[in-house]
C-alpha cells in the first residue's frame, strides 16, 4: 500500500490560504503537492460512481486516485470518519448517476445542476460539505439555496451564514470540503472572585532625608476611607453554557454554574445595592483581620490633650491625637495609637501598633504597650513593651521588652542605658557612651510574653484569692452563681497561661546561627554588657564597626570590620 491508498494525508508544507485560492488536487505522479497544510481524502478506483462523476466534471484529468482536499477549520475530524466520508460519497455519487442515466434514457438534454454533498460528524458537532459543478447548461447555486440544503439535512445552529453567502463567488470552489457549522461544546460556568483594593498587610516603609531622619507620619500603617467608600469589587460568577449540536440538541450533562465568591464582609462594612461592591458604612481605617475586611472607627482628637482634658480615654478603634499628650494620661485603644506631637509621663496601650512622631518624654512611669509594632522619634526614660519591633532614632535610659528587632540606626541612632531585650537583635549606630554608662543588651527568649506571662498570672492569682474567699462564705444563690463565673474564668486564664508557656519552650535561640548577627552597631563603648543566650560578654574597650553572635559552639563571637 502506498500513501496515496491511504484515505487521509496531511500535507506539512508552505502556509494556510484562504479557501478561495486553493488550487484543484493534482495528479501526484505529474502535479506538485497542494501548497496549503490540508487533509486530503483519496477516492479510488473501488469508487466507481463517484470517479465516474468526477471525470465528468474534469474529462481532460486522467489520474486514478482523486484526492478531495480541505482547508477548513476542524478539519481534523475528517480524519476520523474515512470510512463513512467515503461510503457516503459513493452514495452521493450513485444517485447524481443514477439521473443522468435517466436524462439519457428520456433523450433529454443531459444538464445536471450544481449539487451539495453534506456530511455531518457521528457527535454531531460539525457539519462538511462539498460542492459537485452542474453538468451541461446546469445551474449553480446560490448561497441561499446551499444554505437551505444544508437546513434540510438538519444543520440549523452554528452556520457561517457570510462564509456561505459568498462561496458562490469563489473559484475553483468544487470537489473540496467546507465547514458549514459548528457546535458548541458545553462550559462551565466561571467561579466569581473577589478584586481587593485595599491591601490586606500594611508594612512599614520608612525613607530616611539627607540628615538620616525619618517622618513617621509616613508609615501609613492604616488606610483611611470615608463611608461608602469601596473596599472590594465582587465580580459574580457566570451561568454555564450548554453544549449545543449542529442539530440543535443539547449536550449531557448540563455544564456547571460558577460559585459565587466569598465576600469578605466584617465589622461596619455592608454590600452596595447591586451587590457589586463591599462599602463602608462609616468614616475609618480599613483592616484586614479573621478572613474579613473592616472599618475601624478613629477617634479624633484634634489639639492634643491638655492638663484639665479627660484623663483617661478608652476608644473601640483608631486614636489619631493631632498634638502633644500632657503627663498624667492613660490611653487605650483595640487598634492603632498615633501621636502627632510628644507623649509626656503617661501610659499607652494599643491593640496594633504606637507611633509618635515626635517622642516619648517619660519619668521612669511611663509604660507604652503595642501588640504590634512601636514607632518613636525618640525614647527616654519609659518602659517598652512590643510583639512585633520598636524602631527610635535614639533610645535613652529606658527598658525595652520586644518580640521582634530594636532598631536605632536613624537620626542620633543611639542606645545609652537602660536595657533592651529582644527575641530578634538589635541595630544601632551607638550603643552606650563615652562616660561607660551601664547599657544591658539581651538577646533571645520571648520577652514581650514574658511580661504577659507575669501579668496573666497576677490575674490568675487574683482568681484564685477571690474563689478561696468566696469559698469560706455561707452557700447562698448569690455564692454559687459567682463562684460559677471565677472558676470560669479561672478555666480561661490557666488556658491562656498554658499556652503562653508552651510558647516560651519552643522558642529558644538557635545555636545553628554562626553566620547569624543578632547584634550590629557602628559603634560600642565600655561598660556595654551583652547577653546572646546564656553567654554574656562585657566591653571594655571601644568597638567600631562591629557584629556580635553566637558560634555553633554555643559561644559569642565578635566580629570587626576593620
Amino acid at each position: 500500500m502506498n500513501m496515496w491508498e491511504t484515505l487521509f494525508t496531511k500535507k506539512q508544507e508552505g502556509a494556510d490560504l484562504p479557501d478561495a485560492g486553493m488550487d484543484q488536487p493534482k495528479s501526484p505522479d505529474t502535479d506538485p503537492v497542494p501548497s496549503a497544510p490540508a487533509f486530503s481524502i483519496a477516492v479510488t478506483p473501488k469508487c466507481a460512481q463517484f470517479s465516474k462523476l468526477y471525470k465528468l466534471a474534469n474529462p481532460e484529468k486522467s489520474q486514478s486516485v482523486i484526492l478531495l482536499t480541505s482547508s477548513a477549520p476542524n478539519r481534523e475530524a475528517l480524519a476520523a470518519d474515512a470510512d463513512k466520508i467515503r461510503a457516503q460519497l459513493e452514495f452521493f455519487a450513485n444517485a447524481r448517476m443514477q439521473r443522468l442515466a435517466r436524462l439519457r434514457e428520456s433523450r433529454s438534454a443531459r444538464n445536471l445542476d450544481e449539487d451539495v454533498f453534506v456530511y455531518i460528524t457521528e457527535d454531531q458537532m460539525l457539519a462538511f460539505f462539498l460542492l459537485v459543478p452542474p453538468i451541461g447548461n446546469g445551474k449553480t447555486l446560490s448561497g441561499s439555496k446551499i444554505l437551505q440544503i444544508l437546513i434540510d439535512h438538519g444543520v440549523s445552529y452554528g452556520l457561517d451564514f457570510h462564509f456561505i453567502y459568498t462561496l458562490p463567488e469563489r473559484e475553483n470552489r468544487y470537489f473540496r470540503f467546507y465547514l458549514g457549522a459548528s457546535g458548541t461544546m458545553p462550559e462551565d460556568g466561571r467561579d466569581g472572585y473577589i478584586v481587593e483594593l485595599y491591601q490586606r498587610e500594611l508594612y512599614a516603609s520608612l525613607e530616611q532625608t539627607e540628615l538620616s531622619h525619618v517622618d513617621y507620619a509616613q508609615l501609613s500603617l492604616s488606610k483611611k476611607i470615608q463611608k461608602n467608600g469601596v473596599i472590594c469589587e465582587i465580580v459574580p460568577p457566570t451561568a454555564g453554557r450548554s453544549g449545543i449540536t449542529v442539530k440543535r440538541n443539547l449536550l449531557l450533562p448540563p455544564p456547571r454554574d460558577g460559585r459565587p465568591a466569598a465576600i469578605p464582609m466584617g465589622r461596619n462594612t455592608c454590600l452596595s445595592e447591586d451587590g457589586r461592591y463591599l462599602i463602608a458604612q462609616k468614616d475609618g481605617n480599613v483592616a484586614y483581620a479573621g478572613n474579613s475586611f473592616q472599618v475601624k472607627p478613629i477617634l479624633e482628637i484634634r489639639h492634643g490633650i491638655e492638663p484639665g482634658d479627660q484623663q483617661d480615654i478608652k476608644f473601640l478603634g483608631d486614636i489619631h491625637i493631632h498634638g502633644d499628650v500632657c503627663p498624667g494620661v492613660s490611653i487605650r485603644a483595640t487598634g492603632s495609637v498615633q501621636i502627632d506631637g510628644v507623649a509626656q509621663d503617661c501610659t499607652i496601650e494599643a491593640g496594633e501598633s504606637v507611633i509618635v512622631l515626635d517622642g516619648i518624654q517619660g519619668q521612669y512611669s511611663t509604660t507604652i504597650r503595642a501588640h504590634k509594632s512601636v514607632y518613636a522619634g525618640y525614647l527616654e526614660h519609659c518602659t517598652v513593651y512590643a510583639r512585633e519591633s520598636v524602631q527610635a532614632n535614639c533610645i535613652v535610659d529606658c527598658h525595652v521588652y520586644c518580640n521582634g528587632p530594636v532598631t536605632a540606626r536613624t537620626g542620633l541612632g543611639a542606645i545609652v542605658s537602660g536595657s533592651i531585650q529582644s527575641a530578634k537583635g538589635v541595630s544601632s549606630k551607638v550603643i552606650g557612651s563615652k562616660a561607660a554608662v551601664r547599657t544591658e543588651i539581651i538577646i533571645g527568649g520571648c520577652p514581650y510574653d514574658a511580661f504577659d506571662r507575669e501579668e496573666i498570672s497576677a490575674e490568675l492569682e487574683s482568681i484564685n484569692k477571690n474563689i478561696r474567699r468566696l469559698a469560706e462564705c455561707p452557700e447562698t444563690p448569690e455564692t454559687k452563681t459567682a463562684l460559677s463565673k471565677l472558676r470560669l474564668n479561672q478555666y480561661v486564664v490557666q488556658m491562656k497561661l498554658n499556652k503562653l508557656e508552651k510558647e516560651a519552650q519552643s522558642q529558644r535561640l538557635p545555636l545553628d546561627v554562626k553566620d547569624a548577627c543578632p547584634l550590629r552597631c557602628s559603634r560600642i563603648h565600655p561598660g556595654v554588657c551583652i547577653t546572646i543566650g546564656n553567654q554574656s560578654i562585657e566591653m571594655d574597650t571601644e568597638k567600631t564597626d562591629c557584629a556580635i553572635s553566637i558560634n555553633a559552639e554555643g559561644a559569642l563571637c565578635y566580629v570587626e570590620s576593620r
